[in-house]
């Protein structure tokens, strides 16, 4: 590797990576993976989704280089933005994936027996009027939910 990269500034990095230099972007992950890998483990608790996060938040920055504003935040903390975000992506899909697998498929109404729906529309009865026996701030928060 070139030592004038291992010595650049994250700034001069950044600026060479708007240039198309894959050189500054490997530079910039070497020296920041581990923190990134960190601050994704702490939103997601999976070191497979963490290692995911951080790779396409590197694939943010050299997108969107461009896009970095020095007088707001300095490089690193940039970057750890972009890792925070790519993580709660990745923890929203993988709950959309969890709820998803837990729905079970509609039955075919046409399989019940008409024992079966009665007992069905008895239970549907007594759970629309389960909350009315709550007190207030018991049924809000059933409501709520």
């Amino acid at each position: 590797m070139d030592k004038s990269l291992t010595t650049s500034t994250d700034l001069t990095l950044l600026r060479q990576c708007i240039q198309g230099d894959q050189r500054s972007l490997v530079v910039l992950h070497t020296r920041h993976a581990g923190l990134c890998r960190h601050r994704a483990f702490a939103v997601l608790r999976d070191a497979t989704l963490a290692e995911e996060a951080v790779q396409d938040a590197f694939l943010d920055l050299w997108h969107g280089a461009a896009d970095y504003d020095a007088a707001r935040a300095q490089v690193r903390t940039w970057l750890c933005v972009l890792v925070h975000r790519r993580a709660v992506d990745v923890a929203r899909r993988e709950a959309r994936h969890r709820l998803n697998d837990d729905v079970l498929p509609p039955l075919d109404p046409a399989s019940y027996t008409a024992e079966e729906l009665l007992i069905l529309q008895i239970d549907r009865r007594r759970v629309h009027k389960a909350p009315n026996s709550l007190s207030l701030p018991h049924r809000q928060v059933i409501e709520l939910a």
